[in-house]
């Protein structure tokens, strides 16, 4: 299992790394925007007028997210940060569907990858039947 959370890890977090910064760049040209297939009619459902924000949060908490959540997984056996990646990174693509107001592949992909993880990750601590970090009942 943990092999596979690594592994869910480095390609997400190199993904999502790869999403922010076409996202980060595209914020400031329209060339740039279209030569990466992104369009200012992508947000007209969205309260961002471009790119810059979404691509931040792409790049720093989904891509960095989870290459420092594969860290502490190898160092540390840490599964509760997987959990969180795998709920942080559903949420973000069920509500970019919600605001693109369209549904597709990479959308589906990384939906099913985020399930992986968070499935995997809870099944893993329910196995090791590892307590939760600053739970009262560790004394």
């Amino acid at each position: 299992m943990k092999k596979v959370l690594l592994f869910l890890n480095l390609l997400i977090g190199i993904g999502a790394c790869g999403g922010g910064v076409m996202a980060f760049l595209s914020a400031h040209s329209v060339e740039t925007a279209e030569s990466f297939g992104l369009s200012k009619e992508m947000l007209l459902n969205s309260p961002f007028q471009s790119f810059l924000i979404p691509g931040i949060f792409l790049l720093v908490v989904i891509g960095f997210g989870n290459l420092i959540s594969g860290w502490l997984l190898y160092r540390k056996k840490d599964y509760f940060a997987e959990v969180m990646m795998g709920l942080i990174l559903i949420a973000w693509i069920l509500i970019q569907v919600y605001m693109l107001m369209a549904i597709v592949f990479l959308h589906v992909l990384f939906f099913l990858l985020g399930v992986v993880q968070l499935t995997l990750s809870v099944y893993t601590i329910k196995k090791l039947q590892l307590k939760l970090p600053f739970s009262a009942h560790q004394n």
